[in-house]
């Protein structure tokens, strides 16, 4: 639960809760096919295109690095064909949405990091179903992206300047200690559970009639 001031009036957002239980039960692989992944709407703002650029600028120092792109929409096409130009056909991956969520979760828990690079972006369930699968998150600061005041420095990185390169370099750092972080984000991400995310919003029914 967060709390927010905005013309002299208290806003308070309960958030979307995770099924705790369902990703926990998705066993993880004996070893990480994946080092970066990027899941949701294939959209402009999304800004898949500039993850790809940032794997194309990763491949020029580190040849076998591999990425994984879940999702669909109106660049999916053009994403494929950005692949194509850019020559990343042995390091990325580009699949459609997973029927079951249980099918995203066993692609996360075989990657090492999530990348999410939205400009617009709210709580972002995704990215806490990563972090559950035990990722740590590399997402941008911008204004309209609420799910940097959710990273820390514990469990992924915010990264400020949106150029290719220097995401890059941020997602090779993380990878050097995703697995410290990754734990970190395991145990944020239980906090939002569907049941304590239930258990919040009940308390501020009672807390709202009881004045």
């Amino acid at each position: 639960m967060k709390q927010y001031r905005r013309n002299n009036q208290i806003i308070t957002v309960v958030e979307n809760g995770i099924n705790i239980a369902e990703i926990d039960n998705v066993k993880n692989p004996k070893r990480k096919k994946y080092d970066y992944l990027s899941a949701g709407r294939i959209v402009k703002n999304k800004n898949f295109g500039l993850f790809i650029d940032s794997i194309n600028v990763i491949k020029s120092v580190r040849p076998n690095v591999k990425a994984l792109i879940i999702g669909d929409g109106l660049e999916y096409e053009n994403l494929k064909k950005q692949r194509e130009e850019l020559k990343l056909e042995k390091n990325l991956d580009i699949l459609p949405f997973r029927e079951t969520r249980k099918e995203l979760y066993k692609f996360m828990k075989n990657s090492k990091v999530f990348v999410l690079l939205s400009i617009y972006e709210g709580f972002s369930l995704v990215s806490f179903e990563a972090m559950r699968c035990g990722l740590p998150v590399l997402t941008i600061e911008y204004e309209t992206n609420a799910l940097k005041s959710y990273i820390t420095k514990d469990v992924g990185t915010v990264v400020k300047n949106l150029n290719a390169k220097n995401i890059a370099k941020k997602m090779e750092n993380l990878l050097q200690n995703y697995q410290k972080k990754g734990k970190n984000a395991k145990k944020l991400a239980y906090n939002y559970s569907t049941e304590n995310k239930i258990k919040e919003l009940t308390e501020f029914y009672h807390f709202v009639h009881s004045d």
